[in-house]
């Protein structure tokens, strides 16, 4: 199956008068019409996409108590959580010239060490309006740190700060 920068090339069959036609579609329009004249092209045409979508599956799914993690047959790791996080302060001022206030650093270990620096996103969950930034802190294979920052203070709050990063497990 073709690849393209806005995403993923779609083949479809149509019936026209002189056989079959593959029509590759995107999400906005038609890339190309490619006329197949025999059934049995079009059954190739077939097996070579299902081919494509089965080169890359699932090696190994599991988790532990720091969260969820997925290895796929081509090398990408994939990792998810959540930490809940009860009585947070949100009430550290580090520069005196604005009103946004950060938490202490937390640390999230991830569940299956990656061989190369995730890619990580995190949000925050909770009724303070507290939001989540990555520090530089942790490796970005193993674990990675985040503070809360808040407008005003906040104090006491709880908090569900969901996270998932991409790596590498071969």
């Amino acid at each position: 199956m073709a690849q393209t920068n806005t995403g993923i090339i779609v083949p479809l069959f149509r019936k026209v008068k002189e056989g079959f036609q593959k029509v590759f579609i995107t999400a906005s329009n038609i890339m190309m019409a490619d006329n197949k004249t025999t059934l049995q092209e079009k059954i190739n045409d077939i097996d070579d996409d299902i081919t494509t979508l089965n080169s890359n599956f699932i090696v190994e799914e599991n988790k532990n108590s720091n969260g969820n993690y997925r290895k796929w047959s081509n090398g990408i790791l994939e990792m998810w959580g959540k930490k809940a996080l009860n009585n947070v302060n949100i009430n550290n001022r580090p520069n005196t010239s604005t009103t946004v206030y950060n938490s202490i650093q937390y640390r999230i270990t991830f569940p299956f060490a990656s061989l190369s620096e995730c890619i990580i996103t995190c949000t925050n969950y909770s009724n303070t309006g507290a939001w989540v930034s990555l520090s530089t802190g942790g490796d970005r294979k193993s674990s990675f740190m985040f503070w809360l920052y808040c407008s005003p203070t906040s104090s006491g709050g709880s908090h569900y700060v969901c996270w998932r990063a991409m790596g590498t497990w071969k």
